[in-house]
């Protein structure tokens, strides 16, 4: 009667089958690890980079006809800003200047103004008040722990206008804030997303000036 071999774990042959499967699950846990450590680079690089973005506020003088600009938050300092209207509007960026960066809202009123009379009938013994906004970008460089940055964004120039039965008299325009909307990559072409803001409309919202609808009093 023949006696059965023992199996002997430590051949020489089970030995390199042992090693090559921790081999391969060494493998394994290092692509892993390395997807983990790719994960959490990628967070910290974005709770970074959102850290470092500026968001800006707006003061609004309607006596003066100005508005001014700054960060909402006094670790980062403005050093430069341009802003940019729809092209129906005003084609060129502007300059905020510094170091108050005060803008002049003459041009955009007028602007407004014309637009308004263009777009809306004025009728005897009515007086007509809007509510509404402006999409704007404005492009600003800034410094935030001590390095310096671009940022590019969407705001809403907001105002209200009054609109007397008096064809003769403009419209009185208010700007009442500077609401932001989101940030924008910087390889984002600003005019034509003012452009796609401009002309959409929707039924809650409607950004073109003749297509508001009319509130009499």
């Amino acid at each position: 009667m023949q006696k059965k071999d023992k199996i002997n774990l430590f051949s020489k042959q089970n030995i390199e089958k042992i090693a090559l499967l921790l081999s391969v699950i060494a493998i394994i846990i290092s692509i892993k690890s390395c997807q983990l450590s790719q994960e959490a680079t990628d967070l910290n690089r974005s709770e970074f980079t959102q850290t470092r973005l500026i968001t800006l506020t707006a003061t609004i003088d309607n006596k003066e006809e100005e508005l001014k600009v700054k960060s909402t938050e006094n670790d980062k300092i403005l050093l430069a800003a341009f802003i940019m209207f729809p092209d129906d509007l005003i084609k060129n960026s502007i300059q905020i200047k510094s170091p108050n960066f005060k803008f002049s809202l003459l041009n955009l009123k007028y602007e407004i103004s014309k637009r308004i009379n263009e777009g809306i009938k004025r009728t005897k013994d009515q007086t007509i008040i809007i509510d509404s906004a402006i999409p704007v970008i404005i492009e600003s460089q800034y410094t935030a722990k001590r390095i310096t940055y671009i940022d590019k964004s969407i705001y809403r120039a907001e105002f209200t206008a009054v609109i007397s039965d008096k064809t003769y008299e403009p419209p009185t325009i208010k700007f009442t804030g500077l609401l932001f909307l989101q940030h924008l990559s910087l390889s984002e072409n600003a005019k034509e997303v003012l452009s796609k803001l401009w002309n959409h409309t929707n039924k809650n919202n409607t950004m073109k000036l003749n297509h508001l609808t009319n509130q009499s009093t």
